[in-house]
Parts: structure tokens; C-alpha cells; sequence
């Protein structure tokens, strides 16, 4: 394995369930995934005018590279964390939230990498 340049420029972003935001974008780029690696994902994620919620499988560290995200948090999606450009989140595992944004753009680390295989999802 050798080290690998993604240029920002060359990255193609894959909407995640369109039908689910009609009116905003929530558009993933995976770019370390199990080829790659089987301990870490990575990659880029967009979030405009959407709420996406799920409890994670994996740890997460996100960083905010552009707009506003805002992330709703607790078992009643109660604690609200707004973070923009610069801004560095640790997500553990488990824990229960929705993505939010206006025109974010993050990159996102996971651990493990494998994360969809060992819980019966697809690997993509």
C-alpha cells in the first residue's frame, strides 16, 4: 500500500437518499473505505437544508471545512452543537444524532472501517 493524494478538485460527491431531501443535498465521498484500509474510513460529506438521523456504528471525527453544521445529539436529539469552518467534533460510538448543515462540506474519519461489515450492512 502507498500514500494517496485526493484532490478536492477530483472529488465526485453521490447523493444519499434524494427522495429524502428534496429540497436540500446530503451527498457523501468515500474515499477510504475497505480497499483501502480495514481499520479507518474517510472521506467528504455535504449537508444544505437537510436533517439526517441515525446512531452510529463506529467513532467518527468530523471536521468542518465550509458553511454551518449543526449537530442534534441525546435520546431526544435534545443538545444542539453548532460548529463551523476549523471547527473539530468527536463523535463516539452509539451515539444517538442528526446531521444538520447550510451548505456544509466536512471531512469525516471512522473507526472501524469496516463498520458496514461488521454490523450486516453492504459495503459500497
Amino acid at each position: 500500500m502507498s500514500v494517496t493524494l485526493y484532490r478536492r478538485a477530483e472529488v465526485d460527491f453521490t447523493p444519499v437518499d434524494p427522495a429524502a431531501t428534496p429540497d436540500g443535498e446530503y451527498a457523501l465521498a468515500r474515499l477510504i473505505g475497505v480497499k483501502q484500509s480495514s481499520t479507518l474510513g474517510g472521506g467528504l460529506v455535504r449537508f444544505d437544508n437537510c436533517s439526517i438521523e441515525w446512531t452510529l456504528l463506529y467513532d467518527e471525527i468530523l471536521v468542518v471545512l465550509s458553511g454551518r453544521f449543526r449537530l442534534r445529539h441525546g435520546e431526544q436529539l435534545e443538545n444542539t452543537v453548532e460548529a463551523g469552518p476549523g471547527d473539530v467534533l468527536w463523535l463516539p460510538n452509539k451515539t444517538r444524532l442528526a446531521y444538520e448543515g447550510e451548505k456544509a462540506e466536512l471531512f469525516f474519519a471512522v473507526y472501524p472501517g469496516n463498520w458496514r461489515t461488521l454490523n450486516g450492512y453492504p459495503e459500497v
